[in-house]
């Protein structure tokens, strides 16, 4: 749904094809509207990118804004991230995509001016915060465990695994920008 009265909601599927909607009502509502989420997970949190409508003395106008949730339902700390100021988006910006490469995140979007859209991008240098530790129980015999992560180029993680509370393993692991 488009317009003044837009809201975000939820489904889900265990296959791609079939969706199931979850809850009765919209999992983020800001009036006048808002549609078009990128929802990102760090592993602890949510961020939201969103196009959000707003009014001015010129008429409705579209911005990009981002909310925080602890669980992906209940959203907070709304906050705006980019309004239209350059001629070619005229007032509206619409479609926020995030994407990392080279040490950077990317904010790509489309910007209007008139009939014509065009695609613009605004970037942050990337900040990296240690995760802490992970634990898992795993049976005897001829069970493997696979680590798959992602480091940047450059960065190093040190990994080691404790058996029985003894330290049977250390490895430092090297980024080289692949997973």
């Amino acid at each position: 749904v488009q317009g003044p009265v837009a809201a975000i909601g939820i489904a889900e599927s265990r296959d791609g094809l079939r969706w199931r909607k979850r809850g009765k009502k919209a999992v983020f509502a800001n009036l006048p509207g808002v549609i078009a989420p990128d929802i990102l997970f760090n592993g602890q949190n949510y961020t939201m990118f969103f196009t959000q409508l707003y009014l001015t003395d010129r008429g409705p106008r579209t911005k990009i804004s981002r909310a925080e949730s602890q669980d992906g339902f209940n959203w907070t700390n709304v906050r705006d991230v980019l309004k239209p100021e350059r001629r070619w988006e005229k007032r509206k910006l619409m479609r926020p995509h995030l994407a990392y490469f080279e040490y950077r995140v990317y904010l790509y979007y489309c910007g209007a001016r008139g009939g014509r859209w065009s695609i613009g991008a605004a970037y942050a240098n990337a900040q990296f915060a240690a995760q802490g530790s992970w634990r898992s129980t795993m049976r005897r015999g001829g069970e493997m465990l696979r680590i798959k992560y992602e480091l940047p180029e450059g960065t190093t993680r040190k990994v080691g695994l404790v058996a029985n509370g003894t330290t049977v393993g250390v490895k430092d692991l090297v980024g080289d920008g692949k997973t």
